[in-house]
């Protein structure tokens, strides 16, 4: 660092402080009732998507390796019952919730928000339980909000395209902001955390890129991270202050650039659970406006999938650069779910994309593989490095005739949400897929008086 930037930060007091007076604020103010509903909301998905992620041989092993780290029995592995230390259950549920490519995103921020912030908040309240310290369903919600805006708030106000795995690095600082929000910890051991989960952000796009099994992982990475960095605080660290806008800070490191200021500015004003979107198909997000473009000109028209020549889809450039890949008969099972091209043709047979599209057999069935090359994706001219939509999808029938459709946002966004009965039938789904239908009446009806629960307890158990 040179003089100049040292004498900078030591004049201008750090950022971080704003995200701290933000946790303590809703602590002690609570949330707007639109709040508390979208809030309750996300964590209806959440659970739900976790613990279908506990069905993947993926988790299995992530399970078997966190065993042998230590069995601290702590906080539980959602859907097995498993307990493990709380860092350890953070890590292997945080797997869970990503590894089906299922989880809620902020678009703006490219972040999967909840991933991190929701596991980080149950292992640490099972935890602390134990040792005595009462948490309320409000708690729960208030941590939820807290977070969102966090790690959601830091990949929006970014201004560059994604290098660090977003999703992961983010996910942590909210997650450690989430904590304090639905705690008694102390304004400083809450920047001291933060600070201290800087230290251990991890995790790039190399493995999205590859569609490799650690990207999963790499948000668990973080949010065991977020539980070792609130330890480590309380138990008398400190950690640097000016780890947004620092020379080495979050948005010259982790991201090339943004505006951390606008971030603080907003808090309270802007609350980011309101501007995250479920996803309605287990796919990565940047799929989603053309697949959904594409079974509602096949609802309209009423057109079969032998009946289609060809596809073509145009797609703003993050897009093509994260879905824009072409299928083989070698790729990973994580990678045909980032695989636009692949993904059509099922769609198209099936009707929808459910978890079945990605059983192995389906993954390297020749006849949807040879049929994958009439599928063409280019980049339009969208000038926002993190901009999903608009995306623009047109069929060819062998009879001649060409079909088109714009798709200004993809289903399950703020703008284009899902149906009360699309998201409980999604939950409920996404329940029996982790092989515990019998308890999704009992979670749904727990999670609808969330705010009304004097121990939130009986959420983590029922996982």
């Amino acid at each position: 660092m040179t003089r100049r930037d040292a004498a900078h930060e030591a004049e201008q007091p750090p950022l971080l402080e704003g995200v701290v007076r933000h946790v303590l604020n809703t602590r002690e103010g609570g949330l707007p009732d639109p709040v508390v509903a979208a809030a309750r909301t996300l964590l209806l998905d959440a659970v739900g998507v976790g613990v279908a992620g506990s069905s993947t041989h993926e988790t299995a092993m992530a399970r078997a390796a966190a065993m042998t780290w230590g069995n601290n029995p702590e906080a539980s592995v959602w859907g097995t019952g498993e307990m493990l230390s709380a860092a350890h259950a953070a890590f292997v549920n945080a797997h869970q919730m990503h590894t089906l490519e299922w989880d809620a995103i902020h678009e703006p921020a490219v972040v999967h928000p909840m991933t991190v912030v929701t596991p980080v908040l149950l292992a640490w309240m099972s935890r602390q339980a134990a040792r005595g310290e009462l948490f309320t369903g409000q708690d729960l919600l208030r941590g939820i909000a807290v977070g969102v805006d966090i790690a959601g708030g830091l990949g929006d106000v970014t201004t560059t395209p994604l290098q660090f795995f977003r999703p992961a690095t983010a996910g942590a600082l909210g997650a450690v902001a989430a904590v304090g929000a639905a705690s008694r910890i102390p304004a400083d051991r809450i920047a001291a955390a933060l600070g201290i989960a800087y230290g251990g952000l991890s995790g790039t796009m190399q493995p999205h890129t590859e569609g490799a099994q650690v990207l999963a992982l790499q948000v668990g990475f973080n949010a065991r991270t977020a539980v070792n960095a609130l330890d480590l605080a309380l138990a008398g660290f400190d950690g640097p202050r000016y780890i947004l806008e620092g020379r080495y800070g979050y948005f010259r490191l982790i991201e090339a650039a943004g505006e951390p200021e606008k971030l603080v500015a907003r808090l309270g004003q802007q609350w980011e659970v309101q501007r995250t979107s479920l996803k309605p198909y287990p796919s990565g997000r940047a799929t989603h406006g053309a697949l959904d473009g594409l079974q509602r000109l096949q609802r309209e028209h009423g057109f079969s999938f032998s009946d289609v020549e060809a596809v073509e889809i145009d797609v703003p450039p993050m897009v093509f650069g994260l879905v824009g890949r072409r299928p083989s008969s070698t790729m990973s099972i994580g990678a045909s779910r980032l695989c636009l091209a692949y993904l059509v043709p099922n769609l198209l047979r099936d009707g929808t994309i459910s978890l079945a599209t990605y059983e192995e057999a389906r993954v390297r069935d020749p006849e949807i593989l040879a049929w994958s090359q009439r599928v063409t994706i280019s980049p339009d001219e969208n000038p926002d490095p993190n901009a999903f939509d608009p995306q623009e999808a047109r069929v060819y029938l062998r009879d001649g005739s060409r079909l088109s459709v714009q798709v200004p946002a993809s289903l399950g966004s703020p703008s284009y949400p899902m149906t009360p009965e699309q998201v409980e039938d999604k939950f409920r789904a996404a329940m029996a897929a982790g092989g515990r239908a019998d308890r999704a009446d009992a979670v749904a009806a727990v999670v609808a008086r969330i705010d009304e629960c004097p121990d939130a307890a009986e959420l983590w158990c029922l996982l």
